[in-house]
C-alpha cells in the first residue's frame, strides 16, 4: 500500500467525519446563541468609551469619586452581588490581584448591587476583601455602565477610556488584566495620564453625542414612573426619562405601548434591558 493511497483514504475519512458532525449534531437554537451574541456586542460597544464618572458611598465610610483617580491609577470596577455564585467564585482571584499590585498604580473597587449594608459587610468579611467596596443601592452606577448581569468587570486606563468590559467570572486575573494593566501603568509612570479637567471635558462631549432631538414629551403614568427610576443603556448619565438618544427613544416607545399587565416594575425593567442592551447597532 503506497503513501498516496493512504493519504486518499485519510482524506475521505476526514470528509466523512466532518459530514457526519455537520448533519447529525444538533444545531444551537436561537435562544442559546442570542445571549452569547448580546454579551459579545455589549463588550465591543463599551471598549474605547470614556468611562462614566460617578460618586458612591464606601462601605467603610466616606465617598469614592471616579474622576479623582482617573489619569492617576489604572482602575478596575467589579460589579457584583452577594447572591451571585460566579461573583463569589472570582472574589479570591480579584483579591489576590489587588494585593499583588495595590502598592503600584492600581485601584480596584467592588460595586455591590445590594441595598443591605449588613449583607455586603458579611460578604466582605467572609472573603477577606481588602479593596474598597461601594453599595450601589439604587443601581445607579450599574446603569451608567450598562450592567445587566453579574459579575461584570470594567478596566479603565491612563486616558480614562474603558480598556476591558468583561461579563462573567474571571478565573485568571493575570491572563485577563496583566497586559493592559502593565501597558497603562507604564504610561502613568511616564506622566501620560489624562488630567481630570480633560477627562471631564471628554466625558461631556461623549454625552453630548448621545443626545437626539430635544423637546420630546415625557412619559406619564406608570410608564413615566419606570422611566424616572431607570437609566438609559446608551452609557450616558441620564435617567431614561431625560435621555433623548436613539436607544432611549426606542425604549420609551416600547414602555408607552407595552401591555404591562400584572408585571412588577423590576420585571419590566429586566425585559427592557434584555431587549435594548447596547449592541453597537
Amino acid at each position: 500500500m503506497n503513501n498516496r493511497f493512504i493519504l486518499i483514504v485519510v482524506f475521505f475519512l476526514a470528509v466523512g467525519i466532518g459530514f457526519f458532525h455537520y448533519h447529525m449534531k444538533k444545531r444551537p437554537e436561537k435562544s442559546e446563541w442570542e445571549p452569547i451574541s448580546r454579551i459579545i456586542n455589549q463588550t465591543r460597544t463599551w471598549q474605547g468609551k470614556t468611562a462614566p464618572d460617578f460618586e458612591g458611598e464606601l462601605l467603610s465610610g466616606g465617598k469614592f469619586t471616579l474622576s479623582d483617580y482617573i489619569g492617576k491609577r489604572v482602575i478596575i470596577l467589579n460589579f457584583f452581588a452577594t447572591w451571585c455564585g460566579p461573583c463569589r467564585e472570582e472574589m479570591p482571584e480579584l483579591e489576590r490581584f489587588y494585593a499583588k499590585h495595590r502598592k503600584e498604580k492600581l485601584i480596584l473597587v467592588g460595586i455591590a448591587e445590594e441595598s443591605e449594608k449588613e449583607a455586603v459587610s458579611k460578604f466582605v468579611q467572609n472573603y477577606k476583601l481588602t479593596f474598597p467596596v461601594i453599595i450601589d443601592e439604587k443601581g445607579k452606577i450599574g446603569r451608567k455602565y450598562g450592567v445587566t448581569s453579574y459579575p461584570t468587570t470594567v478596566m479603565i486606563g491612563a486616558q480614562g477610556s474603558i480598556l476591558l468590559y468583561e461579563i462573567g467570572m474571571i478565573s485568571n486575573t493575570e491572563a485577563t488584566f496583566d497586559k493592559l494593566y502593565r501597558l497603562n501603568v507604564d504610561l502613568l509612570k511616564k506622566g501620560k495620564g489624562i488630567s481630570k479637567k480633560l477627562y471631564l471635558e471628554k466625558r461631556k462631549l461623549q454625552e453630548k453625542g448621545t443626545k437626539g432631538k430635544a423637546g420630546e414629551k415625557k412619559l406619564e403614568g406608570r410608564a413615566g414612573e419606570i422611566a424616572d427610576k431607570m437609566g438609559c443603556l446608551c452609557g450616558c448619565e441620564r435617567e431614561l426619562q431625560e435621555c433623548t438618544c436613539t436607544i432611549a427613544r426606542k425604549m420609551k416607545r416600547k414602555l408607552e405601548t407595552m401591555d404591562m399587565g400584572e408585571q412588577t416594575d423590576t420585571e419590566i425593567i429586566r425585559k427592557l434591558h434584555k431587549e435594548f442592551c447596547p449592541d453597537g447597532k
